[in-house]
């Protein structure tokens, strides 16, 4: 699976809010997910983004963390 086909795997799941780490190995995945409408928060470490993570799901949305 390629991340062009991950990304609208996640998005056909349901997944409605991304947070992560840049990451060159993630490059396709990360534009993708920049060219939609679904939020994207960047975070600066991977704790943080699992702590936007657990926000997004406790004001009902369904979060990605890349």
């Amino acid at each position: 699976m390629n991340q062009e086909e991950l990304f609208r795997n996640l998005i056909s799941d349901g997944y409605n809010f991304f947070t992560g780490v840049p990451d060159s190995a993630l490059k396709v995945f990360q534009n993708k997910i920049l060219t939609s409408r679904f939020p994207n928060i960047i975070a600066t470490h991977e704790s943080q983004a699992l702590g936007i993570a657990v926000g997004a799901l406790l004001a009902g949305n369904k979060p990605c963390v890349y």
